[in-house]
Formats: structure tokens, C-alpha cells, sequence
């Protein structure tokens, strides 16, 4: 471990710096979840913010910009929620060059370390640099070791003064229960449509200007309420829209070869999951944009059956050739009039 900070020190030396800001907060992720951000305000206003809290939600959706804010909020001479960006502290936030904001994130093995917590902590026991307030950012905390998670819970247990702990996860579920019982947990939702149609036209460099108003509606449709991986939903936008309008060349009994639609897709076992990801994604779509109840009805059937297909070929190692071959024949002109027929029903 590296030699702890001294009392006397009166600038950050190389470590705690290494501690602090890693970078500044994303212009991604400043739209959406108004309630969270209006309770973190209030909580800051009356000066009656938990010491340690979780944030808890979808990945992608501005979770750790939110917890930038409120780490500005603190910093904040005024404190005003983002901070004023007038004041000294807020300047120097602005700069990533705040001391007393540490920030690890756990998908990266050397931060996520027990040595480097240690560290951490016994930064927290020393005087602060630059104020009273100190904040400690930890991403993807579900990343957490036991060993770490064990060690953190003696600071969490009796939290110093002025000292706050923002956890951020993705994934509440695989995070023990004791340290979930010592943190006051703020659930967060996907992004609406809307949402993220702002957050596309807001951010330049973001996406390709030169795509399609149809090529922009199917790349909201694919990010499902999330940010995360959207350059790779780029990339697939081609691919995503082929497979849409080939599904409407289906419904429409326009010629479409089924069975050579799911040779295609059912070949690649190590693609399946994005494969079904993907097809839920479109079909959900397709629901809400349907004119009729009919095709609703017709649409909501093959979400239901795609869900189960997705179950029996990755769970059940089935054939995703035949799986899909079913699911698509649903599709064809004539099967809405029959009796729904659960792909379940076909292959128990």
C-alpha cells in the first residue's frame, strides 16, 4: 500500500489525487428522473442528506451524472443544486481538481482492490483539503467483493461527520443485504421516448446527423430507455432496420421466406441473446405503432412468444431454428384468426 497522506500536508499529494475527480460529469445524462433530482435537493437544502445512499436503476440512464450533481450540491458555496458555478468550490469542480471527491469505479480491477478502499478510508479519517464536505462516488458497487463490502461496512456503521457515500449500481439484486440495509436506496426508471430524443438533439457528436427520421425512431426504439452501448446500437442500425421491415414483409403476406429468416438469425449461438434482445425490442415497438387493435393483438402475442423463445433456447438449449420458425409463421396472414397458440403449448 502507498505510504498514507500526513496531517501536515497541505496540498493533495500524487495519491489523493488519484483519488479524486477521474472525470468530469457526462453532458449525457442531464434530462429526465425530475423527482429524484427534486428530492436530493430538498434533502441538501435542509441539510438532511443520508450519509450514505444508493442509487439504484438501469444502466445508462444518468445515474452517476446525478450523483456529480449532487456531489457539486455539496462542494457548492451556495448551495444550490449543480452547484452555482460561480463560487471557488464550484470552480474547482468544474476543473476535476476538487480534493475531497473520491470516486472508484468497481469494473476496474486495480480500484476495485482492498488495498485501494483501505486507502480510501483512511484518507476519510484525516483532515479535509479544502472544506467541510467530502463525497465519495462508488460505481458499479454490485462490482463489490465481500472483502470489500466487509471492510466498507466499519465506515458505514459510523459515518464522520460531513461525509457522504454515493453508491451507484445497475444490478441492486447482487449486492448483500447488509450493506443495502445501511443505505438509503433511490430507485431510478428507464428514459422515456422523449427523453432520449432530447438527449440525442442536445448532444452533438452524439449520433450520425445524416441518418433518417425513420433510422432515428428505430435507434430510439433500440436504446429501450437506456444510453448505455449506443454507439454499438449505431452500428447494428442497418441490421435492426432489415429485420423490421422483413417482419412487415411477414405480416403482410408479401413472400417472406420464414424459415430462411430464422436460419439466419438461429446460426450464430454466441449472437442470440442480442438476437432476442433485439426482436423483443422491435416487437414492443411494433405494438405501440399499430393503428389497430388487431395488429396490436397480433404483435403482443409474438412479444409474448419471443420472451418464451428466448427462455427455451438459452435456458433450455432448444432449437433456436425451430423456435423462430414458429414464432414467425404466427405472423403470417390468417394466423391472427386461429386459436393464439403459446410456443410453450408446441414444444413441452
Amino acid at each position: 500500500m502507498k505510504k498514507a497522506l500526513s496531517k501536515k500536508d497541505k496540498k493533495p499529494s500524487s495519491q489523493q489525487a488519484s483519488l479524486g475527480v477521474s472525470k468530469p460529469p457526462s453532458p449525457l445524462t442531464t434530462v429526465g428522473h425530475k423527482t429524484q433530482r427534486a428530492f436530493f435537493e430538498h434533502l441538501i437544502e435542509r441539510n438532511r442528506l443520508p450519509s450514505t445512499m444508493l442509487l439504484a436503476g438501469p444502466g445508462g440512464i444518468g445515474k452517476r451524472r446525478i450523483a456529480q450533481e449532487m456531489a457539486q450540491s455539496l462542494f457548492c458555496e451556495k448551495h444550490l443544486w449543480s452547484g452555482c458555478g460561480i463560487c471557488h468550490s464550484c470552480k474547482l469542480f468544474e476543473a476535476r481538481n476538487t480534493p475531497d471527491l473520491y470516486q472508484l469505479d468497481f469494473t476496474d480491477s486495480e480500484q476495485a482492490s482492498i488495498e485501494r478502499v483501505r486507502e480510501l478510508l483512511y484518507s476519510l479519517q484525516l483532515k479535509s483539503f479544502a472544506g467541510t464536505q467530502r463525497v465519495v462516488i462508488f460505481d458499479n458497487a454490485h462490482l463489490m467483493s465481500n472483502a470489500v463490502t466487509n471492510v466498507l461496512l466499519k465506515t458505514l456503521e459510523e459515518p464522520r461527520p460531513n461525509t457522504y457515500f454515493l453508491l451507484i449500481t445497475s444490478s441492486k439484486a447482487r449486492m448483500l443485504p447488509t450493506l443495502l440495509s445501511r443505505s438509503q436506496v433511490i430507485h431510478f426508471s428507464h428514459l422515456s421516448r422523449d427523453e432520449i430524443d432530447e438527449i440525442l438533439s442536445t448532444t452533438p457528436g452524439l449520433i450520425n446527423t445524416s441518418i433518417s427520421p425513420e433510422q432515428r425512431e428505430l435507434l430510439i426504439d433500440l436504446t429501450d430507455g437506456s444510453l448505455e452501448g449506443l454507439s454499438a446500437m449505431s452500428d447494428d442500425l442497418p441490421h435492426a432496420q432489415s429485420l423490421s421491415e422483413r417482419i412487415d414483409v411477414i405480416v403482410k403476406g408479401e413472400g417472406a421466406d420464414v424459415t430462411k429468416l430464422a436460419s439466419e438469425l438461429g446460426k450464430d449461438k454466441e449472437k442470440l441473446p442480442q438476437t432476442f434482445r433485439l426482436l423483443t425490442v422491435l416487437l414492443r415497438s411494433k405494438i405501440f405503432k399499430a393503428l389497430d387493435s388487431r395488429t396490436k393483438n397480433l404483435f403482443a402475442h409474438a412479444l409474448q412468444n419471443c420472451i418464451s423463445c428466448e427462455r427455451l433456447a438459452l435456458e433450455r438449449n432448444l432449437s433456436a431454428h425451430y423456435l423462430l420458425t414458429t414464432l414467425f409463421a404466427q405472423l403470417m396472414p390468417g394466423a391472427e384468426f386461429r386459436e393464439p397458440l403459446l410456443i410453450e403449448h408446441v414444444v413441452v
